[in-house]
Formats: C-alpha cells, structure tokens, sequence
C-alpha cells in the first residue's frame, strides 16, 4: 500500500513473503505440475548417448575375478550358448558361436575318455600308426562332418622298436589320409611316457616327439606336447597309471588327460 508521501508500508511486504512461505528451491513454480520446473526441463535435455559418454559401459571388457585373484565388478548377465567341451561362447543378443564338432582317434589308452561335448572317442586298442592309418582310409573311422580331429597314437610302434625315422614316416601317411578324407582341423598329440619300460624307451620316445613335432610344422598340423604332463620329477608319475600293466592310465590319469583334450579344444581357432 502506497502513502500519499511516496512510501511503502510493511504490511505490502509482508504479503509477499507470506505467499513464498512453505516454498522449497527445489518446488514447482506455482501453476505448474510436479516435474515441469527449470531442474526438470535441463534433466530432459540429455540424451541417452550424452549419458553413455559420460559413464561408458565397460562391463564385457571386466577381467573376470578368478583372473584378478580378488573381487571384481561382475559383467552384465547375458544368455550364453555352450560350445564343445562343455565351454560357453558369446551371447545370444550379439552373434551365435558354432558347436565345435570333433572326435578322438587313438589307440586304447584314451579309450575311456569320454563326456567331451561335441566331441566323441574312437578308440582302437593294439592299433599302430599304419593300423590307425589304414582305418581311416578304409573309412572304418568316421570323420564326416568334424571341426575337428585328435590324434593320439604311437606308443605302441615305440613298444615293437620301431625306428624314430618310421615312425615319422608313418605320422606323415596318417595325416595325409585324414586330410583326404577330412577338411577338419588336425591335432597330434605327442606320445606319453611309458612307467613299464621307461628306462629303454625314454630316448625314443622324446625322439619321436621332438621330430614329431617339427613335422606337423612343415605340414602346417597342430601339435600338442602334453608328455610332460604326465611327469613326476623327471619320471612317469606312477599315480596317474594302471598298477597292473605300467602303460594305461587309471582313473586319475584319464581325467588329467581329458583335461588335457578339453583346453586343446577350448582353444581351437575354428571359423564357423
């Protein structure tokens, strides 16, 4: 209210002060509904992408915490799809991973193998090299829609003394039927130590895999020296293999050896 004398009582004051009582900063302007204030219009004016920059989602590049050997922030949870070997790959929301398809053809001492997914045994006990080989080639070995093929075999050529030369000679003949008879990946495996006669057979048997080896080099073949494995300060590990004969392996050997074909399958680069 305005006095004839220009000034303002403190009654016109006190009027504007009552009708900001009870008003908060953070309150809606008077006529307008909860959410329509400045705070909320700037809070819409950003975008998704704006949010993603500022707080990146680096959930799938998290090293996981058995890696860290401590606690770690745990990836977004995604459906997954298992592989061979019991193995999961990618995520149904990005890209499908083929099941690796395989199998193991052997003489008998990983005959009792089994439970790999995707993957099967074909065991043939007594069965050399130049047996194996010539089963494949008379497709009494099935290889028909593989990704993949484990070899293991030769302990027995080492058993009948058989020169590391022929030996050699007969890796090369088998792999050279397989891949006739197969575009699927091949894998050797080296020979194991032999417990009932390692004494005469040691020097052979590192032989063969040394030059083995270097075979499936110059046939671009995957080796896999897994001898070592089965070692005991510096001798077949008498834990890992049967009492009664020395040669095949017991129960604790054929799971460590199962292992040992599970992470060769697990890392194969296979394009689907």
């Amino acid at each position: 209210m305005k006095l004839r004398s220009g000034k303002t009582t403190r009654r016109s004051r006190n009027n504007k002060m009552n009708n900001l009582q009870g008003f908060h900063p953070l309150s809606p302007v008077p006529g307008t509904k909860v959410g329509e204030g400045t705070i909320a219009k700037e809070i819409k004016t950003i975008t998704e992408e704006e949010t993603e920059e500022a707080n990146p989602d680096t959930s799938e590049n998290l090293i996981q915490p058995e890696e860290q050997g401590a606690a770690a922030p745990l990836p977004k949870t995604k459906d997954t799809v298992t592989g061979g070997a019991g193995i999961e790959f990618g995520s149904k929301t990005k890209r499908l991973f083929k099941l690796k398809i395989g199998t193991i053809i052997c003489s008998s001492i990983p005959k009792y193998v089994k439970d790999i997914n995707g993957c099967t045994t074909q065991a043939f006990p007594g069965a050399t090299i130049a047996r194996l080989s010539d089963y494949v080639s008379s497709n009494k070995i099935n290889l028909k829609n593989k990704d993949f093929i484990i070899v293991h075999v030769g302990s027995n050529n080492i058993a009948q003394n058989h020169s590391v030369d022929m030996i050699i000679s007969y890796y090369s003949d088998l792999i050279h039927n397989i891949q006739i008879k197969s575009k699927a990946k091949i894998i050797i495996t080296s020979i194991l130590p032999r417990l009932i006669d390692h004494n005469s057979t040691a020097e052979n048997v590192r032989l063969v895999n040394s030059q083995l080896k270097k075979l499936c080099v110059r046939r671009n073949i995957q080796f896999s020296n897994i001898y070592k494995s089965f070692l005991c300060n510096n001798l077949p590990d008498a834990s890992l293999y049967a009492p009664r004969d020395g040669l095949h392996l017991n129960f604790t050997g054929t799971s460590l050896l199962r292992k040992k074909f599970i992470n060769i399958i697990r890392h194969l680069s296979i394009k689907c």
